[in-house]
This record gives C-alpha cells, structure tokens and sequence, in this order.
C-alpha cells in the first residue's frame, strides 16, 4: 500500500548512515548510570546535535508543555528533578589473584562491564581475603563446612543470587560471576562478560567464561580457595539532580496534541546497543526539522515531542512536568536498541505491538523473543492501528534489497511504553532482539549494522510524521491496510481453531477448549474490529467525519465474516460492545 512512500522519499536522503554510527560511537563509550556526570554528558551530546541541526534551545521549559508565543519552528529544554536518593559514581575496580602465579581477574579500566551495579567501595588500598568456588554459588548445601565470612565467594549463577546467599545470609565481603543470559553469546564470544547487579552490602564482579575457567583451575590448584585482593573505589555524588531532554516540533492545527517518539538513555555499562536508539531519535528529529523547513514535508497538524531521558524515569519525569501534554497524547513510540549486526543470525528490525490478544494467548505465527513473555498493564486494551501503521512504513524503509527482515511480536513490555501504557496511551516498541552482544564488555559500534540503524531511524521518523500530519486519505488507506491484516489474523485464527478442536475428526473437543477456542476468536475479532474504529482518531476531529461511513461499513463486514467464521466451526460469536451497534447494522 505503500503508506509514507513520499515522507519517507524525503526524510531518508537526510540520514546519513555516517552521522548515525559517529553519534553511537560518540556516546557508546561514556557510563550512563542516571544523574552521574556521564549521563548528563551523553544527554549534553544529543543536546548539542539538536542545536546543530537548527532546534532552539528554550532554557525556561514552557509550562505543562504549551508551545510558548512566537515559538520557534523547532526547540528543545531540558527537565531536572531532585533527587532524594543517594547516587554512587564507581570510578575504579581490581580483582586479581595473589601467588606467585597470580593474575588480573578484573579490571574497569580493561573491562567497565566487569563491576556489578550498586557495587560498595572497599577500604581503602582495597581488602586481601580468601576466594572459594561453591559451584553454582546459591544452594544451602554448598555452603556446609565452609566459613565465608569475611571471603569473597565465587560461582556460576548469577551476581545477585550468589550475593543474596553469600553476602546476605553468610555474611561474605564480595562475590564472583561469570553469569550471562541465555540468549547472549558467551558460546561464540569466550570473551564476553555480561553486567550484572549486586545489593549495597558489597561488591561483585562480572568475568568472562575464559576468564573463568583460569579462575577455576587457579582455585583447583589451591585446593578449593585463593588469596585474592580486591579494590573498588565509588565516590557518593550529593546534590544530583535527574534531567530529561525533551525536543518538539510544534503542531500547525492542534499543538496540544502530540505524538510521541521516546529513547531510553540509560545504561549499567557503557555500549553501543543502549544508545543506538537514541541516537536514531536525535537524527530523526534534525531530518523532519530540516524537511519541514525545506518545504519538502508539510508542518504535521499535530506536535511531534522527542523524549531522552533514563529508563522509565524520564518518561515519569516528562508526565509529571506536563501532566496536559501526556493526557493528550495520540501515541507513543518507544526507540530502544536497534541496529545490531551478528553471523550467522537474521537482524531484525521488530515492532513489539500494542497490547493484543497474542500477548494473552500466543500462537503462531506469533512468538515471544527471549525478552520474554509479560502481562499488559490493562487487559482487555482497545484494539488501535499504530502498530500495523508502523510495520508497514518499516517495510517500506526497509527496501526490497535489505539483508535482514522487518516483523513483529507481541508485548513484552519492561520499558517505558509500559508506563504510557498504564496510563491507557496507545504505545509500543521499536527494538531489535535478542541481541547477543547487548549489555556485554562487547557491545560496541562495530557491531552495529548501519544500514538497519538508518531504516529504524527513518521508519520512526516517518510513523511519527504521517500519524502527526493526521491526513484523511492516509487514514483510508490505513482503513485497508487494518482490514487486510485482520482478514489474515482471522484466517490463521479460524484454521488453528479448527485444528485445535479436531473439526472433521470424530472425537469431539470437551467443553473446555471450545471456550478457550471462543475466548480467543472472539478477543481477536473485538480487537480489529476496535482498530478499525480508531482510524476515526487519525485526522484531527473535524475532518474525521468524512470516514464515518467507510469505517461502519469496514465494521459491518469484518463482524459479519468473522461470525459466520465462527459459526462454521460450531463456536458462539461474542455480542458485541453497545458502540459498535450503529457500525454493524447494515448499511
């Protein structure tokens, strides 16, 4: 259908793969813990590159987010709170084993990934103590005849389940992991380590498995335990105070209406994959800026917002600054790690979708990545199109001749379109996962596939656009495309129904799977049938009368055909909700 083909005609000559991967290497290097300096120097980075590419600075941010008078065409600001909480800035860290064979086992000054998260300082000139393998670190029995108190504790689960038993309950100093998720790539990476986090009671330290393995023969050689010395120096930062860079392209119709484009900044290691997102946001918001002021793209009706901030915290920091502007948001997408390139694997870039009946009950085609499956924060939630929107402009990115593929997967939420969520705004995710490289010592540029970076960030940009630019006859042809992907759904649905309940077989299915079966079909049909419903909500409102009649007949005839669906199958149609009545009555 070839939605945004000529948004997205003029904003890629404007991303420039070579100003993509400088901004990732420019901030992969730099520790992005909140409120530490470094995370105020890569949000100063991203600041720099917006006044580069013609945002004005605003250094009073307007009030509840109203475009102040006489607006520039393009601005940014920045949101701070206090902080009441302590912030710990760890600056250096050695682990090595003592002995005339003895050797480095970590250092941040080789490996920054290598000190777990909330780390405490030991005394100064660091602490001399005994290092034991247990094995997996975790189980009571391991720990029988042995004292670890006041020694360092080594094993194979991970940092913060051998500190819950080591340092919580038995009283050691530290402990030693080489713990890495499933999906990363310690099996083809030897040199890999993982981050990790630990509690506030002491320290832990992440190594790689070949590291590991020279521990373990070390420690076997020394029948069962090592003198090792550990350093670590943190610095208690007081005063700190959280800042959110937020950048707006007013709206030319109705400015308080806003669509949202959201990269999380924060990270426990510096790497490349955590802010590659928001490096593909900030060139994103210079191409539409330049576009627009070109005369190449139209001023969109509504406001585009761009938000750079920590974890979740900055998406909080924004909704509470301007409770208004989040109130009235139209969508929201989340831009978080893409572009990662690995042999042998198929790069991906994913749009993780709104709540939708897959998240609840998957089945294929749909499969959950090793993120893992999660809960939505409301369920039932209103079926809406910006999902299929923002697959379909992917795709036209994308281009016939990419090396990876654009698809989709269920909600998995952990990250900020999970608060939107809560708050009942229509939100997903731009990602690309698993990454076997991401929060890992080896998370760096050169692992960046820079031609799926360039797309992502173009496939933002241009959802963002054409959702803000709220066009009638894009919102006929989003209509179609609803239409066509939910007659597919409703046709992989029926057929596994029917699978499933052995239809033509000559056992019966037992009540309770033709309710399940129900359940799901019905879900499903509600569903699109409420995505339909809200293309009404993609042209600002006085304009939206013009799609009252397509859109009930759209209603009409996806609701007549997936009842007799049903009905065929031997399954009872769900009555419907009062509001879709005047759309299924027949024309």
């Amino acid at each position: 259908m070839e939605i945004g083909r000529a948004t997205t005609e003029a904003v890629r000559p404007l991303i420039e793969e070579t100003s993509l991967l400088e901004l990732v290497a420019e901030l992969a290097p730099i520790s992005r813990l909140p409120a530490t300096p470094g995370f105020n120097q890569a949000l100063e980075i991203i600041h720099g590159r917006l006044r580069q590419g013609g945002f004005t600075f605003l250094p009073v941010p307007p009030p509840d987010g109203d475009p102040p008078d006489g607006a520039p065409p393009a601005y940014c600001f920045f949101l701070s709170d206090s902080l009441a909480y302590e912030v710990w800035q760890p600056t250096d860290a050695r682990l090595e084993v003592l002995g005339p064979e003895g050797f480095v086992v970590a250092d941040t000054r080789a490996t920054p990934a290598v000190l777990a998260q909330n780390s405490r300082a030991t005394p100064p000139g660091g602490v001399t103590a005994r290092l034991y393998n247990l094995g997996n670190g975790t189980y009571p029995q391991e720990y029988e005849g042995v004292d670890v108190r006041g020694a360092v504790v080594y094993g194979r689960q991970s940092a913060m389940d051998i500190y819950r038993a080591a340092v919580v309950e038995r009283g050691a100093l530290g402990v030693v992991s080489p713990a890495a998720p499933p999906w990363q790539g310690t099996g083809d990476h030897p040199g890999l380590v993982a981050t990790g986090q630990v509690g506030s009671d002491g320290f832990g330290f992440k190594i790689s498995p070949q590291v590991a393995s020279d521990l373990e023969d070390a420690i076997l050689r020394g029948g069962g335990s090592v003198r090792v010395r550990a350093k670590v120096d943190v610095t208690r930062l007081e005063g700190r105070f959280l800042r959110t860079l937020v950048a707006e392209i007013p709206g030319g119709e109705i400015p308080l209406e806003r669509v949202a484009l959201i990269a999380p900044l924060s990270g426990p290691a510096p790497g490349a994959t955590d802010v590659s997102g928001a490096a593909a946001l900030a060139e994103a918001a210079v191409a539409l800026r330049e576009a627009i002021e070109r005369g190449d793209l139209k001023r969109p009706r509504r406001g585009i917002v761009f938000v750079w901030g920590a974890t979740l915290a900055g998406t909080r920091s924004w909704a509470q600054h301007h409770p208004r502007v989040v109130e009235e948001l139209h969508s929201a997408t989340v831009v978080q790690f893409v572009g990662w390139k690995q042999e042998g694997e198929e790069p991906a870039l994913l749009i993780e979708r709104m709540p939708d009946p897959s998240a609840v009950w998957t089945r294929p085609p749909d499969h959950h990545t090793a993120w893992g499956a999660a809960q939505p924060p409301h369920w039932p939630f209103e079926g809406h199109y910006i999902s299929e929107l923002t697959e379909e402009i992917a795709q036209g990115a994308a281009g016939e001749s990419s090396s990876w593929r654009v698809g989709s997967n269920p909600y998995e939420g952990a990250a900020d379109h999970e608060f939107l969520l809560e708050l009942l705004i229509p939100a997903q995710r731009m990602w690309n996962f698993p990454d076997p490289l991401y929060r890992s010592s080896l998370d760096r540029p050169e692992h960046i596939d820079t031609s799926l970076l360039a797309a992502s960030t173009v496939a933002a940009a241009v959802t963002a656009y054409e959702t803000a630019l709220g066009e009638p006859h894009t919102a006929r042809r989003i209509l179609r495309l609803i239409e066509e992907r939910a007659r597919r759904r409703m046709s992989t649905a029926l057929d596994q129904a029917g699978l499933n309940l052995g239809v033509g077989d000559s056992l019966a299915a037992s009540i309770g799977d033709r309710r399940l079966e129900e359940e799901i079909l019905n879900a499903w049909k509600i569903w699109y049938l409420e995505a339909l419903e809200s293309v009404m909500a993609h042209p600002p409102a006085p304009k939206a009368w013009q799609l009252r009649n397509a859109v009930s007949l759209a209603v009409y005839q996806l609701g007549v055909e997936w009842n007799e669906g049903m009905l065929a199958l031997g399954l009872a149609p769900l009555p419907l909700p009062e509001r879709f009545h005047m759309g299924l009555r027949e024309p």
